[in-house]
């Protein structure tokens, strides 16, 4: 109920975004970043992530074309990891130039709060063909552990 709230205040601000691109009440309108209501709401979030559960640790997939490889930084303390870096903007065009612009581009930053403890000394992230794909074990800690159950007499 409270995701469809939001949902629907995303679509409504979508909407007037289009409204005032459209009428431009005389003035030149010029992109401008968008944003959620709440972070990690909407698919206007850069990059898109993906984050599975593999058992042995997590694995998290970032849809980041276009980004400079050498500014991608991933981060992570406990059970947070933070991805960011930066995607630079086409060379040779102001942004008062475009008619309509829906790629992103700029600096990027996504936190997000796993599950469980994560062991941060054994974390592997690739950057390939534009895939960000980070590899997170799991803490020991934080993984079940089977305890054997007496039997009293």
């Amino acid at each position: 109920m409270f995701r469809d709230t939001l949902h629907e205040f995303d679509r409504l601000r979508r909407e007037m975004d289009q409204l005032f691109n459209q009428v431009g009440f005389g003035f030149p309108v010029a992109p401008r970043p968008r944003s959620a209501f709440l972070p990690g709401v909407s698919a206007r979030a850069y990059p898109l992530i993906n984050i599975r559960d593999e058992g042995e640790g997590y694995r998290v997939e970032a849809l980041a074309p276009g980004v400079n490889p050498e500014t991608l930084s991933v981060t992570a303390n406990r059970d947070t990891l933070t991805i960011s870096g930066e995607k630079p903007a086409p060379e040779g065009v102001r942004p008062e130039q475009y008619h309509r612009s829906e790629r992103s581009a700029g600096k990027f930053t996504r936190t997000f709060t796993l599950p469980g403890v994560i062991d941060v000394n054994r974390i592997v992230a690739e950057y390939k063909n534009g895939l960000l794909a980070v590899t997170v074990p799991k803490a020991e800690e934080s993984k079940p552990k089977a305890i054997s159950v007496a039997v009293a007499n």
